[in-house]
């Protein structure tokens, strides 16, 4: 006899959500090593992981263990079927059963009737689920209802099951009896109770067999019996039950295991994971854990083993394996067709409304410039050899949708090198005059679909998300997923919950975690965690941070995409299955990005961008004031622009507002819009970690030659000073120094851009130097262009993207020079964006002399809006916990009559007590000529009236102390997070001085190495992975900001001050170069410790400011 052979077709991944413990990855290297002749992976109502699947699959070395796809389905009793998918129509029928039994439920559960799986039943393999199917949870007594007793046995099966009075389940045998304690002596009870009991097992065994009759009559002969060992008490007796099932239905045992995880030493993994999916602690957990370690991948050996009584049951393992064939190269996905004109064909509308687009873009220039007819010709005839016209009308169709809704939106990324993109108004980057290459979007010799972003104000995406499902249905279109994975706090959390940590000890354990730390920063950072452990114990603290570095990675929870949008051709739901997201009205697919793209689906990214909310409400702002804006007829060459970009002048900027973007503008200095763009490009981790900013800042200040390594480079890097910057640069120095086409010069950019180190990049770098040989290009210069270009791989950024970014820099920077109130309020109701708090706007738009005005009662609406020359009155929005619904209420008695007083108002707009109070404590009643303490009398006064008392009396209010400026500017963060009567440290700044603090403004007239004393409020904290391990922290006082740099030995001595700390003092020495000033770090000071803040807030000690500090990259 051969050696046995296996194949497991019940496992859970981690996409089973807390259930399976090992990667899709691991599972299969561990399948393979173990020589399985395939594995399935069956998650809980889901095929999340089939494209990890397939690219396992399909790898470098593929796996001996072939993958099998199917899924866990969830009963109407909570019990579960196993469902494998054999070919292409078992496929679509999973993917329909996936998505009937997540659409009829909210986020996150699922539900199937037998009838439904009845309906969609071929092509898959059905295994009645182990214990957690319906046949074993009625053996051992866990089904929670009888709803199976519609069906009866017919012939040979036996008598009439299906009288419910027939069944009575154990715990109800033994509970008819508990009133006979007393009558009856132990003995007779004792044997009654035995007697009950096997009078329920039998009736739980002919419910058992009831239940598998009326899924094989459902499911047909590709319903199977599943039989499991882990080694428990019960499992021979089950297999004896499911042996006599299978005898009279005469349907076939297969052997599986029911996996959990794949190595036996992840079993502590998956209990964690248990603990967090049920809210346990590990000491609480008990029986809800697995009862052992035989829930891992195990061999064909292993499991003979445990079968040698029922070895068909293990050979029908790898039978029925064998049978499922399909591949997910073979998914069934089209795109759509746009439904054009009569007399049409796609590409002639195409080219008709490419051509229309052209007229209104160019103009005259159209006739005039051969170079704009030749590249749209070009494009055009690329787009009709690809047979892309559908794909481009519809993108055209969701700009032109924007446009007729007066949604502002613009396309970016790499589809702003086309000239089509451009004359259709998708992109607003004149691509001819930027001298763009159309290959980086499309080439032929890439294939498949190009990618195609664009960016819609973030306040009205909906509406274009919602008109995406109207025009193509909701079968056939959804919103791409995205896995939220466990991160460094959540892990750190979850865990430490399940060890049992207290959630003080956990808040304070995770704020030492920054969001963004790397791998080698996390272990050092968990190690210093043990200091915080308390009473935990060393080994606890050990267990913890080792758990949660495991967990770290795996999937938590799925969420949705920023934007991206597949519609299909077919419905979609039977090319992947679809389920509800959160928001209503909103669907998903279980893909991410990444899947989507690798099963070849075409995503349409509508993403929402902040920037473009902010510019649309200050048009409307303005339009309201009869001031038109329009981003199309700006100049972009405003030298008073230009000045406040170069003076770093950039908070609320679009992309240049940063610390590392607002050090680095007055050594760059743009003057022009190009400059712009290459600002935009530079500061990026790439060109950083390139070595490549200094070099640009040197040359463009004159203090370094600008060389080329050939005169051919000239033309192309010239207008970068021979740095090259952008992807375009590397693909044009292919072709004009090798003579590559473009199509190859983009082979050249995405090997580049992933595989840097492999041997077809070699492959293509051979043949560089053998184009430049056949130029004339020496072989020492042909190897230095080639390091320069695989140097270049590491940072390369697309020029079209940074120009589509440039032109919002421009437009938000036009705003903040010529109309800077409409441009703060339109900042403030777009928050939260950008790199700033609401505080930190409102300080920066009152040194611009922008007059903040407060919530009032007597004139505020929802949102921020312009009030007198140089006003904003700030809206209900900014208040805490208030609501729109209030807001409008409020504005509608106003409309009416203006408020006489508080009590009138608590009379006419009727609001719940907290709102009121809230009105109250923020200073919205002040002008009812009250404070906000004889407001909240008044308030409180109204609630106590009776009903029939009629309208408050006005009476006299007791005296009150007024309060603090201090007090009025607690309470203004407290309930609004700004105050708009003034900064909280110029009320600080005596007691300041008296300590030796410099403030900002005195801080920026100091000389190079001069010694300060800086002191502030923590606003932004960063530690790029760019900067070798320095940390950055801005400060803010009344003036403006400070930069204080924090070398990284210095970092590792303070970090849990410089992480949690919100009022910071630091000594240092000043650096000062090319007009921008910073604090290079010696000491710190916890300024919270002096109480300087509470020393004021007089009568309201135990509260604290609200400050928010932004942690960054």
């Amino acid at each position: 006899m051969g050696s046995p052979k296996y194949a497991e077709l019940h496992c859970y991944s981690p996409f089973s959500f807390h259930r399976g413990a090992s990667s899709v990855a691991q599972l299969y290297d561990r399948a393979s090593e173990l020589g399985l002749t395939a594995l399935a992976i069956t998650d809980r109502d889901g095929l999340y992981a089939a494209v990890r699947q397939w690219k396992h699959r399909i790898s470098d070395v593929p796996p001996l263990a072939r993958p099998i796809y199917g899924a866990e389905l969830c009963l109407a009793d909570s019990s579960r079927l196993v469902a494998l998918v054999r070919d292409g129509r078992g496929w679509r029928n999973l993917c329909s059963l996936i998505s009937k039994g997540r659409g009829g439920c909210e986020k996150g559960m699922s539900l199937l009737t037998i009838q439904q799986l009845a309906e969609c039943r071929e092509g898959l393999t059905f295994l009645s689920g182990g214990r957690s199917g319906p046949i074993d949870r009625i053996l051992l007594g866990l089904d929670s209802s009888l709803h199976m007793a519609s069906w009866r046995p017919r012939g040979p099966w036996g008598r009439d099951l299906g009288r419910r009075d027939a069944s009575v389940t154990e715990s109800a045998a033994e509970d008819a009896h508990v009133s006979l304690v007393k009558a009856c002596d132990e003995a007779r009870l004792s044997a009654l109770l035995r007697s009950r009991r096997d009078e329920g097992l039998k009736a739980r065994c002919q419910r058992a067999l009831c239940q598998a009759g009326e899924l094989r009559e459902a499911l047909g002969d590709r319903f199977f019996i599943e039989v499991q060992d882990h080694c428990l008490p019960e499992d021979q007796w089950l297999r004896e039950r499911h042996a006599d099932i299978s005898r009279q239905l005469d349907v076939p045992r297969v052997a599986t295991n029911m996996v959990h995880y794949a190595r036996l030493e992840d079993r502590c993994l998956q209990d964690v994971l248990t603990c967090i999916r049920t809210g346990r602690t590990l000491r609480d957990a008990g029986t809800g854990l697995l009862p052992n370690g035989h829930f891992c991948l195990k061999s064909a050996a292993q499991m003979a083993l445990r079968f040698a009584d029922d070895p068909a049951a293990l050979s029908l393992s790898v039978e029925l394996a064998a049978e499922c064939g399909f591949d997910l190269a073979d998914l069934p996905y089209s795109f759509p067709d746009y439904p054009v004109p009569d007399g049409h064909s796609l590409q002639s509308y195409l080219e008709e409304v490419s051509y229309q687009g052209a007229a209104d873009r160019y103009g005259r220039r159209l006739e005039q410039d051969s170079r704009i007819r030749g590249q749209l010709r070009h494009e055009l005839a690329v787009i009709r050899r690809m047979g892309l016209a559908g794909y481009f009308l519809v993108v055209w169709d969701l700009v032109q949708e924007c446009r007729r809704r007066s949604i502002l939106c613009q396309g970016r990324g790499s589809a702003a090198n086309s000239c089509v993109c451009y004359c259709l108004g998708i992109t607003a980057v004149d691509p001819i005059h930027l001298d763009l290459l159309f290959e980086r979007f499309l080439s032929e010799s890439r294939g498949g679909f190009p990618d195609i972003d664009v960016d819609i104000s973030n306040s009205r995406r909906e509406e274009i998300l919602q008109f995406v499902y109207d025009r193509y249905g909701r079968d056939h279109a959804a919103m791409v997923s995205n896995v939220v994975t466990y991160q460094p706090r959540s892990a750190l959390r979850d865990v430490g919950k399940v060890f049992g940590l207290g959630a003080e000890q956990l808040t304070s354990m995770a704020g030492e975690l920054h969001h963004h730390d790397d791998s080698s920063e996390l272990r050092e950072t968990y190690r210093s965690l043990c200091e915080l452990g308390g009473d935990s114990g060393p080994v606890t603290m050990a267990q913890v941070l080792e758990y949660s570095d495991k967990l770290c990675g795996l999937p938590r929870h799925m969420g949705i995409h920023s934007g991206g949008f597949v519609v299909s051709g077919l419905p979609l739901l039977e090319v992947c299955p679809i389920e509800n997201a959160a928001m209503v009205d909103r669907t998903v697919l279980q893909w991410d990005k990444d899947d989507v793209a690798h099963a070849g689906l075409v995503k349409i990214d509508l993403l929402g961008l902040g920037m473009l909310s902010a510019i649309e409400e200050a048009s409307t702002l303005l339009a309201g004031r009869g001031i038109e804006f329009d981003m199309a007829k700006l100049s972009y060459d405003d030298a008073r622009v230009y000045d406040l970009i170069c003076a770093a002048d950039t908070v609320g900027l679009f992309q240049i507002e940063s610390r590392a973007q607002m050090n680095t503008l007055p050594r760059l200095r743009p003057r022009c819009f190009h400059d712009l763009v290459v600002e935009v490009a530079l500061i990026r981790p790439g060109p950083i970690q390139g070595g490549m900013v200094h070099p640009y800042l040197r040359r463009r200040q004159g203090r370094e030659p600008v060389s080329y390594d050939h005169p051919s480079l000239e033309p192309i890097l010239s207008r970068t000073l021979g740095i090259p910057l952008f992807q375009e640069q590397a693909m044009k120095m292919a072709v004009a120094t090798a003579g590559f086409s473009p199509a190859q010069a983009d082979r050249l950019r995405k090997v580049m851009g992933f595989k840097r180190e492999s041997e077809e990049l070699q492959r293509l770098f051979e043949e560089m130097k053998g184009g430049m040989r056949r130029k004339g290009i020496g072989a020492d210069v042909a190897s230095k262009i080639c390091e320069l270009l695989r140097g270049f791989a590491d940072y390369g950024f697309p020029e079209s993207h940074a120009a589509s970014f440039a032109l919002l820099v421009y437009a938000s920077a036009w705003l903040k020079c010529y109309q800077a109130p409409a441009f703060f309020a339109a900042l403030l109701n777009c928050q939260p964006m950008g790199f700033y708090s609401p505080a930190t706007l409102v300080a920066d738009a009152r040194r611009h002399g922008v007059e903040i005005r407060p919530v009032s009662i007597a004139h505020s609406g929802w949102r921020w809006r312009l009030e007198g020359a140089l006003g904003i009155r700030a809206g209900f929005l900014q208040l805490r916990g208030f609501s729109e619904k209030a807001a409008e209420s409020i504005v509608a008695e106003r409309d009416r009559a203006e408020f006489g007083s508080v009590g009138e108002f608590c009379d006419r707009v009727q609001l719940h007590r907290d709102k009121l109070e809230l009105l109250a404590d923020s200073g919205a009643f002040d002008e009812l000529s009250c404070d906000r303490r004889q407001a909240l009398w008044q308030v409180a006064a109204w609630r106590r009236r009776r009903p029939l008392e009629g309208p408050v009396r006005q009476e006299a209010l007791p005296g009150f102390m007024p309060l603090t400026p201090m007090q009025q500017n607690l309470l203004d963060h407290q309930k609004t997070g700004f105050s708009a009567r003034q900064h909280p440290l110029s009320l600080l700044r005596q007691k300041l001085r008296d300590l030796g603090v410099s403030d900002s403004g005195k801080l920026r007239k100091l000389e190079d190495e001069d010694e300060v004393f800086a002191a502030g409020l923590v606003i932004a904290r960063q530690r790029p992975s760019t900067a070798r391990g320095t940390f950055f922290v801005t400060l803010e006082d009344e003036l403006g900001f400070i930069n204080v740099v924090v070398p990284a030995r210095l970092f590792d001595d303070h970090q849990r001050l410089l992480r949690q700390v919100l009022f910071l003092g630091c000594r240092g020495r000043v650096q000062r170069r090319d007009g921008v000033c910073n604090v290079l770090a010696v000491e710190f000071e916890d300024l919270d410790k002096r109480a300087l803040l509470s020393e004021l807030w007089g009568g309201m000690e135990g509260q604290r400011v609200s400050l928010s500090c932004r942690d960054f990259r």
